[in-house]
């Protein structure tokens, strides 16, 4: 994205740095995977994992051979639009939820052309949507929870480096209170006594 876009950005709409998180910047490439084409990965939608209490929700992605796995965490939102672009019939693409984006960019002649992982933060992934027909930029940076949902229902194809779905693999989850406390309650376990060794 070149330094013009940015600005007008930044200044044309002020609210969009608050609505994709506060720690996301527009210039945040350098942490970004560098890659090259060859070297990605084509992953498809393989399931989604619903937690009971809705919080840690996951959208499985598989290669075609189904060895690597990449887990990306999403709202329980996104997970259901997932869901209902995955078991859409044919005769019911007329009501898709990303009907109006598909037509919108039909209209204004852009074709995105593939998603990326890109990096993480934290828990989260951000994916980079590289698409054609604009002058003033080829790709945009999205958190991947926000993206989803919308590659699966325009039908663009995902992809991923190894080295990113292997990093991607280590998910921190909040435990119950269980096993919060397991860590504190080690000196129960331990053998203390002759009898027990």
């Amino acid at each position: 994205m070149d330094q013009l876009t940015k600005k007008r950005l930044k200044i044309e709409f002020p609210e969009l740095k608050k609505a994709l998180g506060a720690e996301f910047r527009f210039d945040d490439v350098q942490d970004e995977e560098s890659f090259h084409q060859d070297d990605l990965i084509h992953l498809l939608p393989y399931g989604i994992s619903v937690a009971a209490d809705l919080k840690n929700t996951f959208f499985f992605l598989k290669d075609k051979p189904q060895h690597l796995t990449l887990p990306v965490m999403v709202n329980p939102v996104e997970a259901s639009l997932i869901l209902a672009q995955l078991n859409l019939a044919p005769d019911m693409q007329l009501a898709q939820p990303h009907r109006a984006m598909a037509i919108m960019l039909q209209t204004l002649g852009v074709e995105l052309k593939q998603c990326v992982f890109v990096q993480t933060k934290g828990n989260r992934q951000l994916v980079r949507l590289y698409f054609t027909g604009s002058r003033s930029a080829s790709s945009i940076k999205l958190y991947a929870d926000q993206a989803m949902s919308l590659c699966i229902a325009l039908r663009v194809p995902i992809f991923a480096t190894l080295n990113f779905i292997n990093k991607a693999k280590v998910v921190q989850v909040e435990g119950d209170d269980l096993t919060k406390n397991l860590i504190e309650n080690q000196k129960m376990l331990l053998k203390n006594t002759t009898y027990l060794q």
